[in-house]
């Protein structure tokens, strides 16, 4: 029988299997939680971040803050509160957007956010190799989620 631990205390599989007659997300969060913390993964299903802060989570980490800190508090804020109408909407209109174009090619995830850093006057700088900077093809996407950011940075 496996475990999984929650704020200093086990579970076991049962109990988690049983928690989630109630609340159906509790056994996915189970094995898909991040433990206190927990990060954006908008192509889990179901969701993770809303899983983990019905469950209890404090908080998640994302690159989102480097581009939109009030962006990223929002999500916090709306999270810690179990408001998920609004952290819903927040991931539909903005998180999901932008992971979309991180998600067009590998390494894109780090691309993606430098490029929006240069475009916002911040220091986001080239990436490392083996990572390729976003194409010039592709940087009006980057502009476009600048413009749809501009609001929330």
């Amino acid at each position: 029988m496996s475990t999984h631990r929650w704020k200093g205390c086990w579970n076991t599989t049962r109990q988690v299997d049983q928690s989630g007659a109630t609340v159906p997300a509790f056994a996915a969060a189970a094995t898909a939680g991040q433990g206190w913390f927990s990060r954006i993964d908008t192509a889990a299903r179901p969701p993770v971040l809303q899983i983990d802060y019905a469950v209890g989570v404090q908080g998640y980490t994302s690159s989102i803050s480097n581009i939109a800190p009030k962006l990223s508090l929002a999500i916090s804020d709306a999270g810690s509160k179990r408001d998920f109408t609004t952290l819903n909407a927040l991931l539909a209109n903005y998180v999901n957007p932008l992971y979309a174009a991180r998600d067009r090619k590998r390494g894109y995830e780090v691309s993606v956010m430098k490029s929006m850093m240069d475009l916002m006057g911040l220091k986001g700088g080239g990436v490392r190799s083996p990572l390729e900077n976003v194409s010039e093809a592709e940087m009006g996407m980057v502009r476009d989620l600048v413009a749809l950011y501009k609001d929330v940075a």
